[in-house]
């Protein structure tokens, strides 16, 4: 599977927050200027990634983000998630038409046509 860049620069800065000592934040800027991007672009993906659960935005002076939950909790596919979303595992191409792999009382939402098949989108 390919994934976009913005997850590969989320996946870069939760590196970034898991060796920052318990309870530390970090800024966007700061993590900003560690990957060469905007502030602008960053803080997107960031609002993302808390709006998750994955990280923390703390206020203030001495504010700027954290983890949310030990790192060990946190996954790859969670990162892809907050990301880019819920996507369809598969495009449905109809390629069992015809064939005996069917099952002809349960429709598949997901399909282009009104086939039956056993994989579903549901």
């Amino acid at each position: 599977m390919k994934y976009s860049v913005t997850v590969e620069y989320a996946l870069h800065s939760l590196v970034h927050l898991i060796s920052l000592p318990d309870q530390k934040t970090i800024g966007i800027k700061e993590l900003a200027e560690f990957q060469g991007l905007s502030e602008t672009y960053l803080s997107k993906v960031f609002s993302k990634l808390a709006k998750a659960g994955i990280v923390l935005s703390i206020p203030g002076v001495n504010g700027g983000y954290r983890l949310a939950k030990e790192a060990s909790d946190i996954t790859f596919w969670h990162v892809i998630r907050a990301i880019e979303g819920l996507k369809p595992m598969f495009q449905c191409k109809n390629l069992v038409a015809g064939t005996m792999i069917k099952d002809e009382n349960t429709a598949c939402s997901g399909c282009e046509s009104n086939s039956f098949c056993l994989i579903k989108q549901c």
